[in-house]
């Protein structure tokens, strides 16, 4: 370990230990106090030179290749778009000859360059490392809250996550791993016939079709997973489900399903999209009454207490009755189907068990936030809002967070409304308890209702409400142990100036008095000191971040971007960026390295003005591309080498034991 790091190692290094039978090995916590973010240094780099030289290739092929035509395309979405396989043609011999130049300049540097072998873990931390992935008796999880990491004895974990969950034969039911083979290649099957069908139940655009035919060409697909988050905020701590599909076949159906209600999230009532969005909205409201009271509520469990054919009912009925707002060519019986399949087919595998989700919205999936959020303001829009209009004068819903703002009467002998539906009832406080009975009278959703205040703590922030007036304060949780990454992680640069100016960002925005903002940037200046951070790095970038935060008066201005003038008359390519892909490495080639050769052997002598290189090819035509930028991929974190599925596989007794013994 070099000395600069040695010397400047961690303060805080904390986990929480939730072992009761076993104890530890103490070196365990000099590795998981690191966090779970960060990433080990490899002692030598192993760059991927030729995946990342012949995605330059195509990349600027590709530019070569549609250089005389103008790409529009209003139906492209980053989410719903997968690489083709197709090879361009070769460019001209200009640009292919300053290719290869370019690449063999990389090549020999690369091969000429040999560091010293070198690592950012200590041999302490390295055996507590291979210890855990090899030891069967611990495994390393995760908070819930993002509170830090947890080490638990690997029996303990599975029996909690039997115990807790996989036991409800109301929510989940075991199936064989053949009834899992079969229920998947129905997936696919189905999916053919929603989106590439010859007679498709709706209009689906080319490029949604384009999408799954590229899907379907993987052949493979990842397996969902089952594990749980810790709720150690909660006494005594409990566990939440969760089911990781990233990957999978119905993953990218669901996402496409998201998409697709991205698209009329307008038209749900008090719809929140972070913090960010309630600050912006509660300083914009005026004539407010000095006597208006909030409150927050709190659907309990609501992934696994939605019923799923009220679910699509409700979906159905919603999409129904805004009919006139949808956008052109809405295709809503798709969405229907794809949502049934979705919700009704939630198969994942826990160790060697495999099992499906009998009620509730599918766990894990990308379209369930705004599928839960759909679902209940199906209620709140028709039945909940109009009935309590009178004294609920604005409510607000982050998926299972609501957020309300309350107006009681001035005194009790004050008339309510005559069209309200509790013309004949006097006594504000007796509306509010009727309201929180209302709340739970939608399918099986039971909802935990905070009562009336001036000050609430919600989306991790203090609100509180003075004579109609709001402030913020930034809420932090007693039991999060601040693991930002350290100096040394071998995370790509800029990381760490990031964090401080992200974080700085969001405490200037979340807090109204300017002595909590002071305060709270003191303890994150503190926080990230004990990370191994010198106050004399931190004291530049603090300043930088300080020089760069926007008036407040600004800050909750919607801010429209100008459109984009192009006074050139001949065609350029939209897509102008040309990225140097690898994974970063501390000890590597550095970035200005690799611009120089670029520099040297594909821009000049071409004439480079206002950031871009042009490759003249007709007299007509232009090439554009921006000066090269290099996209660092970070490499592997400690929460990718010790996630819980990879222990529960490791040697050890499988899991259909634990379901005998449970």
């Amino acid at each position: 370990m070099p000395t600069k790091i040695y010397f400047n190692t961690p303060m805080n290094m904390m986990f929480h230990n939730l072992c009761t039978r076993l104890t530890p090995p103490s070196g365990l916590g000099r590795l998981l106090g690191l966090g779970s973010k960060f990433i080990i240094q490899k002692k030598n780099p192993k760059l991927k030179l030729h995946e990342t030289l012949e995605d330059i290739r195509r990349d600027v092929r590709l530019k070569y290749f549609f250089a005389d035509e103008e790409l529009t395309n209003e139906d492209y979405h980053p989410r719903l778009y997968l690489k083709s396989d197709w090879d361009p043609p070769l460019a001209c011999d200009l640009i292919e000859s300053r290719l290869q130049a370019f690449e063999a300049n990389i090549i020999k540097h690369k091969s000429c360059f040999s560091p010293k072998p070198s690592t950012n873990i200590s041999r302490l931390q390295f055996r507590a490392l291979k210890f855990l992935k090899n030891n069967n008796k611990f495994i390393v999880a995760q908070a819930d809250k993002n509170l830090g990491p947890i080490l638990i004895e690997r029996d303990e974990y599975i029996k909690r996550l039997i115990r807790d969950h996989l036991s409800d034969t109301n929510t989940y039911t075991r199936i064989t791993y053949q009834d899992a083979l079969t229920e998947m290649a129905l997936h696919r099957k189905t999916i053919g016939k929603l989106f590439l069908s010859d007679f498709p139940l709706d209009f689906i655009n080319p490029n949604d079709k384009t999408f799954f035919k590229r899907l379907f060409k993987r052949g493979k697909f990842r397996r969902p997973t089952f594990y749980i988050l810790f709720k150690i905020h909660k006494i005594p701590w409990a566990t939440r489900p969760v089911v990781s599909c990233c990957g999978s076949l119905l993953a990218a159906l669901s996402t496409w399903i998201d998409v697709q209600l991205q698209k009329i999230r307008h038209l749900i009532p008090g719809y929140l999209k972070d913090s960010d969005a309630l600050i912006r909205i509660l300083l914009s409201l005026q004539d407010l009454p000095p006597h208006a009271k909030i409150f927050t509520c709190d659907a309990t469990a609501m992934y696994t207490n939605i019923d799923i054919d009220h679910l699509l009912w409700v979906v159905d009925d919603w999409l129904r009755l805004h009919d006139s707002k949808l956008p052109p060519l809405f295709p809503v019986a798709t969405i229907l189907e794809a949502l049934k399949l979705v919700m009704k087919h939630n198969i994942f595998h826990f160790g060697d068990t495999w099992w499906m989700q009998k009620i509730g919205t599918a766990m894990g999936t990308p379209c369930a936030c705004i599928i839960a959020t759909i679902y209940f303001a199906h209620y709140e829009k028709f039945t909940l809002l109009p009935k309590y209009n009178s004294h609920l004068q604005h409510y607000f819903r982050f998926i299972d967070d609501g957020f309300g703002i309350w107006t009681p009467p001035t005194d009790p002998d004050s008339p309510i409304d005559p069209n309200s539906s509790f013309s004949k009832i006097n006594d504000s406080n007796n509306i509010f308890e009727e309201f929180k009975k209302d709340l739970n009278k939608f399918g099986l959703l039971r909802w935990t209702v905070e009562e009336l205040s001036n000050e609430i703590v919600y989306l991790d922030l203090i609100i509180k409400i003075d004579k109609g007036r709001f402030t913020f304060k930034t809420y932090q949780k007693d039991l999060n142990l601040y693991l930002y990454i350290p100096p040394h992680s071998a995370h790509p640069p800029g990381v760490q100036k990031s964090l401080v100016f992200g974080c700085l960002l969001k405490y200037w925005k979340q807090n109204s008095n300017p002595d909590d903002f002071v305060q709270i940037t003191k303890l994150f200046f503190h926080r990230l000191q004990a990370r191994g951070h010198t106050a004399e790095d931190l004291r530049i970038l603090f300043m930088e971040a300080a020089k760069k935060l926007p008036p407040k008066h600004s800050l909750h201005i919607e801010k429209t971007p100008l459109p984009k003038n192009n006074n050139d008359d001949a065609p350029i390519v939209e897509d102008d960026q040309l990225f140097f892909k690898y994974i970063y490495h501390p000890k590597d080639i550095s970035r200005l390295t690799i611009r120089s050769i670029y520099e040297k052997r594909c821009e000049t002598p071409i004439l480079v003005r206002d950031g871009f290189s042009d490759f003249k090819i007709t007299n007509n035509v232009t090439m554009k591309i921006k000066k090269l930028t290099i996209a660092y991929r970070r490499d592997e974190n400690l929460r990718d080498r010790l996630i819980p599925s990879r222990i529960l596989e490791a040697p050890g007794k499988p899991i259909s034991e634990y379901l005998l013994l449970n």
